[in-house]
């Protein structure tokens, strides 16, 4: 869902791949057609001007002028690439966004702080309780493709694929309910 602002020109990107996924380049746009919806769902093709242009690399563009407030559709098509169409849904407001509370600029310093994550950051960030992600991947791989001991008795030793390493170890009362769970994820 696109946000848009009622009187600013809207602007719908989309892409064309042929059955290879290779982004389709050339199309004479006006091999494309658009039905353009108001907020009744009034199809107001005929008296809204569309325009049509090519970005390049298999990508387009639709722009069209929302006259009114509410939620809009367009829904594009091309007989050969996508003749069941192209959905994209506009909501225009009568409101600028930012009296509705929208700060661009957080959102941008937002979006930018997440390139700013380092793998570090990811696996030594506590998970559950005091384990990070990388004493969990240690727990999984042994538990998945560890190398085993005692299985079906009192005490199950799962270790690290080499062997070396004693990862998981659990043990069992008489009723086979596992009563303690220790790890060593040095």
């Amino acid at each position: 869902m696109i946000i848009q602002e009622s009187g600013v020109v809207c602007q719908i990107r989309f892409t064309v791949l042929d059955t290879d996924y290779s982004p389709v380049t050339g199309i004479t746009l006006t091999e494309f057609s658009a039905r353009i919806y108001d907020p009744t769902d009034t199809d107001v093709s005929g008296s809204i001007t569309v325009t049509w242009k090519e970005l390049g690399g298999g990508d387009y563009e639709i722009s069209f002028t929302p006259v009114t407030t509410g939620k809009w559709y367009v829904v594009a098509t091309h007989a050969t690439y996508f003749p069941w169409g192209k959905a994209a849904g506009i909501l225009v407001s009568d409101e600028s966004l930012s009296t509705i509370g929208v700060d661009l600029t957080t959102i941008i310093n937002d979006i930018a702080a997440l390139n700013d994550i380092s793998i570090n950051d990811i696996f030594t960030n506590s998970v559950d309780g005091s384990y990070d992600l990388s004493d969990i991947l240690k727990i999984v791989l042994a538990m998945l493709g560890g190398v085993t001991s005692g299985v079906g008795t009192n005490t199950e030793i799962f270790k690290n694929p080499q062997g070396t390493k004693n990862r998981v170890t659990f043990t069992f009362d008489a009723n086979n309910n596992r009563v303690t769970v220790g790890f060593d994820l040095s």
